[in-house]
């Protein structure tokens, strides 16, 4: 026997177990009993209006009246409370299931992958197999003068030029087939030379990079030459910084202006240096007197 209403409707706000089919039922129900109490108030307020009857009688009505209005009241209250858990459940099954979705999908997915792996090798192995023979044989024909259509032409029952009135049809033998083990390569047409294995090609790159490397090493060893410097005609303290011309240590020395009032106390005279092309340019165009040395 199935339980009162209100009381399947108040485990109902309480039941996370409930399934949105369960809630909507329950929604339907307590709409239709909302309804119900409606007609049952409008009833008992006209009764209760209704002067022919007695007292009494227009009292009971009007108590009718008021239990119905807060039966209403109520009843309107859990069905807004339950379209609320209604929307979330919802969505929480949504959820749920795309989530089964997604894992059916990814399973069909592997399926097909692994089949792919295992039986594509073999079908493209056939492919190639007949498409060689196709135009080993064609090429064979009309190089003894057979000017006839080829096996393709004659298995799709198309004339030679492939062409049936004013449609040009694609040729099996003219496809791009990409190869399943090197996927930089294509299976047919089969490439004229094999491709280099991937350790070579990393081997080159690599012989690439160093010898990239020495070069710039070279270029930069011959950047630095020895030079005579002295402070020339620089306006302003000028740091020189290089290597010694005998251990190649990093070294430097400052150059001063010319000392008209003798606040330097230093010696100007000039000094031997490795140099970057780069430093010693930039002293030239301070001024400095910069003479390249062996």
């Amino acid at each position: 026997m199935a339980k009162p209403l209100n009381e399947r409707l108040t485990k109902a706000l309480t039941n996370a177990a409930a399934r949105s089919a369960e809630l909507e039922a329950l929604i339907g129900e307590a709409t239709a009993e909302r309804e119900r109490l409606s007609g049952i108030m409008a009833q008992a307020n006209d009764d209760a209006l209704n002067l022919g009857l007695s007292d009494e009688d227009r009292d009971a009505a009007g108590a009718r009246a008021d239990r119905a209005r807060r039966d209403i009241l109520a009843m309107s209250k859990v069905v807004a409370n339950l379209e609320t858990i209604l929307a979330a459940r919802v969505a929480s099954e949504q959820k749920q299931a795309v989530a089964g979705r997604r894992g059916e999908l990814l399973a069909e997915r592997d399926r097909i992958a692994a089949a792919l792996r295992a039986e594509w090798p073999d079908i493209e192995a056939r492919i190639v197999s007949l498409l060689s023979a196709v135009t080993s044989n064609a090429s064979a024909m009309k190089a003894a003068g057979i000017y006839e259509a080829d096996a393709e032409a004659v298995a799709r029952d198309l004339p030679g030029n492939f062409t049936k009135g004013s449609l040009l049809f694609r040729q099996l033998s003219k496809i791009a087939l990409p190869s399943f083990a090197n996927g930089h390569e294509l299976a047919w047409p089969a490439p004229e030379r094999p491709a280099k294995h991937w350790t070579e090609q990393v081997a080159e790159g690599r012989k690439r990079q160093v010898e990239a490397q020495r070069r710039q090493d070279r270029a930069e060893a011959e950047a630095w030459a020895g030079y005579s410097v002295s402070a020339g005609a620089i306006k302003q303290m000028t740091e020189v910084k290089g290597r010694d011309p005998k251990s190649g240590v990093e070294t430097g020395f400052t150059l001063y202006p010319e000392d008209i009032i003798g606040a330097f106390r230093t010696d100007n005279s000039a000094r031997t240096i490795r140099l970057h092309a780069n430093a010693a340019e930039r002293l030239r165009r301070l001024g400095a007197s910069i003479e390249p040395v062996s």
